[in-house]
């Protein structure tokens, strides 16, 4: 189905920030991306066995799940600025001016894991990266121009929580972290034509996440259907 909208002038800024997070949090697992999954705590278990060939019984812990939940102004920083809103800010590889808006993106997310010991050596690596600021600098282009942004990481820990699939879990042994996180960041305007991610860029993500060279026509909207929240799974019996 077509987008409603023009993209013209949309710069899509939390795609750009959902490749930076998956290359973040994809080091624990030595770059794997395969272990990455773009899914709600819901459907992390369905979302996993469908996007390989794996069966239930078997989903080749460990891996991530995480998923957009909310959009909102509220940020931790006080970034507002309204000349930044109103008239932007000059930025010299264009030669013109970006307006700014501050947001906050909140994350959902949960690693699953199949040993203790590995579990607390997880939660041990995370407590470090969320002991001293954390930013990402997703890129986006702009008339040909790589532009980057910032994103800085702050988490809601939860160790050994409690999941929907309890039972499974359980039989399985299987230990859960929570990783809710936000991120403070920015939306990019400009009434410029030519914004976007590169296809470089993206069709670098799309090889890590499968393990191949990908060709497409269109890489973007690959990685549209990739992030789309309609792109989940029917429940399933475990």
């Amino acid at each position: 189905m077509p987008s409603f909208f023009d993209k013209t002038n949309f710069i899509n800024n939390i795609y750009a920030l959902n490749i930076a997070i998956e290359n973040h949090f994809g080091q624990i697992f030595d770059g794997d991306l395969s272990r990455m999954i773009y899914a709600s705590n819901q459907y992390a278990f369905r979302k996993r066995v469908k996007n390989s060939s794996l069966i239930v019984s078997n989903l080749h812990l460990p891996f991530i799940n995480y998923y957009l939940t909310d959009i909102s102004l509220n940020t931790d920083r006080q970034w507002f600025n309204h000349i930044l809103n109103v008239q932007g800010v000059y930025i010299d590889e264009l030669g013109k001016k970006m307006k700014v808006v501050p947001i906050q993106a909140q994350y959902e997310s949960t690693l699953f894991i199949q040993r203790f010991d590995d579990s607390l050596n997880a939660f041990y690596r995370f407590l470090k990266d969320n002991s001293n600021e954390t930013v990402l600098y997703p890129s986006v282009t702009v008339n040909e121009q790589e532009i980057d942004f910032t994103g800085v990481l702050s988490y809601n820990f939860s160790f050994n929580t409690e999941y929907n699939e309890l039972d499974w879990l359980e039989q399985n042994n299987i230990y859960t972290i929570a990783l809710d996180f936000n991120f403070n960041t920015q939306f990019l305007y400009s009434n410029e034509d030519g914004f976007g991610i590169s296809d470089e860029v993206i069709l670098e993500f799309l090889t890590y996440k499968t393990n191949s060279d990908f060709e497409d026509d269109d890489p973007y909207e690959t990685l549209k259907e990739y992030f789309d929240i309609n792109n989940q799974v029917l429940p399933v019996s475990f």
